[in-house]
């Protein structure tokens, strides 16, 4: 019974145990497929992202506080040139993360005086900045204030 089964269906077995063999070939021979690399992050460039006051005219009531400059990188220090025109004393420091730059005048700036700032810089890893930050502003009083005295 089994040698007419065979027989009767031998084309059909013969088709079945060849393509079982050759996806079989097929599977082992592939071997194992490396891992596609993924994609390495782009370098963020060594930028200005951020700065107060802005250029132009600002109202302020205090002219005791520094300005700030925030940047993409940690920055060096060390490397900072800073132009300032009409020249005002002033002290360096960062915050925490090595990323903002504040620049304190010593004692503190003048109204409707145009200040112009020019910052080169680099960053801790070595980046020059570039272009350097350049801004002109000016600051103007208040008009009324609820905590003046009249």
């Amino acid at each position: 019974m089994v040698k007419a089964f065979i027989k009767k269906y031998r084309l059909a077995i013969v088709i079945l145990v060849g393509g079982a063999g050759i996806i079989l070939f097929l599977l082992t021979r592939a071997g194992p497929q490396p891992p596609t690399p993924s994609p390495s992050p782009s370098p963020r460039p060594f930028v200005l992202e951020h700065a107060f006051p802005p250029s132009g005219k600002l109202t302020l009531g205090d002219l005791g506080f520094a300005l700030s400059f925030s940047f993409s990188s940690p920055i060096d220090l060390s490397s900072v040139v800073v132009s300032l025109k009409p020249y005002v004393g002033f002290d360096l420091f960062t915050d925490a993360s090595g990323k903002t730059l504040y620049i304190k005048p010593l004692p503190k700036w003048d109204y409707n005086i145009e200040y112009q700032i020019v910052i080169e810089l680099k960053s801790k890893e070595g980046e020059t900045l570039d272009p350097p930050v350049e801004q002109t502003f000016v600051f103007t009083p208040m008009k009324t204030s609820p905590l003046r005295e009249e």
